[in-house]
């Protein structure tokens, strides 16, 4: 958008002994000053505008809301794990328990808003999918929840909130996983992990 002044007003000289001083008409001092007048409003104008141009240029981008999905390749932690199918996780046939976890990688400095979970559990099973955080330089400090979901449906599809202290991604100091945890369901229980994401913002 072009911002500019153009001056209206033009001011062409009396002569000495020729014009007479006078209030009112074309010539006189009321019509002069009311040009002047309306060209110094034009320029105020201006200026509002070219100030309203810096504010915005100025302003602060709202947050842009990202999701991060995930694929459920889910590493064995323990005894049981889980059966790996392509594009999702599923129990075991024949077992009641299963352990794993499922690396996740966030932009450094993004802060999570929700964790969101999508899959089967058809029994009575206590399936638990929790996004934590793991010091880097410590492996034996405890892990620090996020969110977590309980897949207690069939389906089941849980989007928490992340915990407020732990939503900012600090990857100098952090590591980031879904722990996947099944205990209690039965032998022909259909419980499986199909979707994963992490809800983020940019700032």
């Amino acid at each position: 958008m072009a911002i500019g002044f153009t001056r209206a007003f033009q001011h062409e000289d009396w002569v000495d002994n020729v014009d007479r001083v006078q209030a009112a008409g074309d010539n006189g001092f009321n019509q002069r000053f009311h040009g002047i007048e309306s060209d110094l409003d034009t320029i105020g104008g201006v200026v509002d505008q070219i100030s309203r141009t810096l504010d915005s240029l100025s302003a602060t981008p709202a947050p842009l809301e990202l999701r991060e999905s995930i694929t459920p390749i889910v590493t064995q932690v323990g005894a049981i794990g889980w059966d790996q199918q392509p594009g999702f996780a599923q129990k075991l046939t024949g077992q009641t328990s299963a352990t794993g976890l499922i690396g996740v990688q966030l932009p450094h400095g993004a802060r999570i808003l929700r964790f969101r979970a999508i899959g089967r559990n058809s029994g009575a099973g206590a399936l638990r999918l929790e996004l934590v955080r793991l010091s880097i330089t410590n492996p034996a400090a405890s892990p620090e929840l996020i969110a977590r979901v309980i897949g207690a449906a069939d389906p089941y599809e849980q989007i928490p909130l992340a915990a407020a202290a732990f939503q900012r991604v600090d990857n100098d100091r952090f590591k980031y996983y879904i722990n996947a945890l099944l205990n209690g369901a039965g032998a022909n229980d259909t419980v499986t992990i199909v979707g994963l994401q992490v809800v983020y913002a940019t700032s």
